[in-house]
């Protein structure tokens, strides 16, 4: 596991991660761009879990080739960057092992993403997708393509409704957290978390 500060910058990447058996990549860094992500894809085959989380200098281009060469990614965290649906599109095309996905308040993020993620990546187990532009028929998309969740934030998505939480917990059976802080729901919501709760 290796972990990388804005101290670091990408074209310095080369030296730090060779040779290519790196596994996890913790990127918490201002300074990583479009050619820190090609640097990653050449050198970190084997690479499982990446986080970019706050990268403010990459872009769809970028994931894209990350996503495209490092076929065993399994964990991809990012958060607050400015990716776009495009982004989600590469994840849902190339990361057929894909278990844990966190795109918390990615402002450029919509469901439209979300509708080329979900049915393509039926493995994941944990999401995070707070404060990103989704609705009900996002979350039916999870209910019916992702039944090994566990981990589910949903919270400060204001466009979804009682039907859209209805819509998980009738499906997906093994969910033991659901986060929906500062959403529009009623005590509806609370009576299907309830009910599935007892199950």
């Amino acid at each position: 596991c290796i972990q990388l500060r804005s101290k670091y910058l990408s074209n310095d990447l080369k030296f730090i991660i060779e040779p290519n058996n790196i596994k996890i990549l913790r990127l918490w860094s201002n300074a990583i761009n479009n050619f820190g992500l090609i640097t990653i894809s050449r050198y970190c085959l084997l690479l499982e879990t990446i986080e970019l989380h706050g990268c403010k200098y990459i872009n769809d281009d970028g994931i894209y080739e990350l996503t495209s060469k490092c076929c065993h990614l399994n964990n991809i965290n990012i958060a607050r960057t400015k990716l776009s649906d495009e982004s989600l599109s590469s994840i849902g095309m190339f990361c057929k092992h894909l278990t844990h996905i966190n795109v918390c308040q990615c402002a450029e993020v919509t469901f439209i993403g979300f509708e080329c993620l979900f049915p393509l990546c039926n493995l994941l187990h944990s999401i995070d997708i707070s404060g990103c532009l989704i609705n009900d028929f996002s979350l039916q998309l999870i209910s019916l393509h992702c039944h090994n969740l566990t981990y589910l934030n949903v919270s400060s998505c204001t466009q979804i409704t009682d039907d859209g939480i209805n819509s998980i917990t009738t499906r997906c059976n093994h969910l033991r957290y659901i986060n929906v802080f500062s959403c529009n729901l009623t005590d509806k919501s609370l009576e299907y978390v309830s009910t599935y709760s007892n199950k």
